[in-house]
């Protein structure tokens, strides 16, 4: 008889899991989209989204050569309840 297994291989790219460290040690001042959104516990695409619709009370991101730039500060100071 003839085992089958459902394992994924080892290089899927079905998802990009990375290891990032507390948000509390994060010294850089900028977060591209896909920081921002792993520490906001968002998908990518909301705060996509939260930039064009510019809800009251989210961090504004900054476009970078195209690209969204999410200060470190504002997105520490909106989990933790301050105003923004």
């Amino acid at each position: 008889m003839q085992t089958i297994t459902n394992q994924l291989p080892a290089t899927s790219s079905a998802h990009n899991f990375t290891s990032r460290p507390p948000l509390e040690h994060v010294t850089k001042p900028i977060l591209t989209t896909e920081e921002a959104a792993h520490y906001c516990n968002r998908r990518p695409q909301t705060l996509r989204a939260w930039h064009c619709l510019q809800p009251v009370g989210v961090p504004r991101a900054k476009n970078l050569n195209g690209r969204l730039a999410w200060k470190t500060n504002d997105i520490r100071a909106w989990l933790n309840g301050e105003v923004v």
